[in-house]
């Protein structure tokens, strides 16, 4: 297929998606295509790659073969650019290690099931845990760095769990999918899909690729803060209840007997009057404690989720462990992702209609 990336997409539009992606995970963003050639701007370059390591000249002879450089600092061609081994084998979402001690993911944009037109590079971040000390310390003393600011640099990487990553990455993923794969239809690539059939949920209508990016955003949030119960209720506008319609650690018969009358209960009180809802069993108000149903709650955050100005239902995150708190980090994380989901939706429903 000969299709590729910046035939099928609006890259300015991609930029934007991409300059946000890489405020939320807090690393550098660019897309290359399959012959490593970059094809967007670097999003938020990193300064323990663009600053620290690469100011030594035996450490940019390495760096300036990586993904995430500009192809000004390899050449003043970029299709000199060198290609990496991964390329040959594009299977699945790629990970690795630099000489420098930071991880990259590379992830597949795809067409089709076998057809890749693009990969997003992310990096650097840090997999697991930092290296010690003493290993910084050589790095910098054959560098002939810093040290101080080699352990500052690295200490404004963001450490991951592997898991954390794979759900946060997936929500990118998606939206490259479908943008993509919506601009091939448009193009007749693929036309006829029946992957653009809607589904309709409580009088909530959605695309198929709409469901997988509500899908991929629930994912994403409930692994990233760890949350032991979650759920994504979603509003019947006819009688204005919440039911759940994707969850994670809750039984059946709850899924089925929940229905909860707008203003009822925390998150039908956070639907109602459109407001992020944090709870814990220290801090819950009086004008809120009536609202508990859960003995064991220890921490709960609430937030609407919205289709322009219209609220269309609520996700709800839990957990029981005795020491687990969402913070103010963890509140910002999921309304960013909430802002572009409800910013998402409105673009597609516009091209849908077009």
């Amino acid at each position: 297929m000969d299709s590729t990336f910046l035939e099928l997409i609006d890259l300015k539009k991609w930029q934007v998606i991409q300059n946000y992606f890489a405020g939320v995970i807090g690393a550098t963003i660019r897309v290359v295509d399959p012959r490593g050639t970059p094809l967007t701007s670097l999003s938020q370059p990193h300064r323990y790659c663009f600053e620290v390591i690469s100011s030594s000249s035996c450490a940019l002879d390495v760096c300036k073969q990586c993904l995430l450089f500009s192809p000004e600092i390899c050449s003043k061609d970029p299709l000199l650019v060198a290609k990496e081994n991964f390329l040959d084998n594009p299977n699945n979402v790629y990970y690795d290690c630099c000489p420098f001690f930071a991880h990259r993911v590379i992830v597949p944009i795809r067409l089709s099931s076998k057809d890749i037109c693009a990969y997003i590079v992310i990096g650097p971040l840090i997999l697991g845990r930092r290296r010690t000390y003493f290993e910084y310390f050589n790095l910098a003393q054959q560098l002939i760095l810093d040290i101080t600011n080699v352990i500052d640099a690295v200490e404004q990487i963001k450490i991951f769990s592997f898991q954390s990553i794979q759900s946060t990455i997936s929500l990118m993923q998606e939206v490259a999918n479908y943008l993509v794969q919506a601009g091939a239809q448009k193009t007749e690539y693929v036309a006829g899909s029946s992957q653009s059939k809607p589904i309709t949920l409580d009088g909530q209508t959605f695309s198929f690729y709409a469901n997988k990016i509500l899908q991929a955003f629930f994912d994403t949030t409930a692994k990233q803060l760890g949350a032991e119960r979650a759920s994504i209720m979603l509003r019947d506008e006819g009688t204005d209840t919440l039911s759940i319609r994707i969850s994670s650690g809750i039984p059946d018969h709850v899924i089925q007997s929940t229905r909860l009358i707008l203003g009822q209960g925390l998150a039908g009180w956070a639907a109602q009057k459109d407001k992020v809802l944090f709870v814990d069993n220290h801090s819950v108000s009086d004008r809120l404690s009536s609202r508990l149903h859960q003995p064991k709650l220890r921490a709960s955050l609430i937030v609407p989720l919205k289709r322009g100005d219209k609220v269309f239902g609520v996700l709800n995150l839990s957990t029981e462990e005795k020491d687990h708190k969402f913070t103010k980090d963890n509140n910002k994380f999921v309304v960013q992702l909430g802002k572009f989901v409800n910013t998402f939706l409105q673009d597609f429903e516009l091209a849908e209609t077009r």
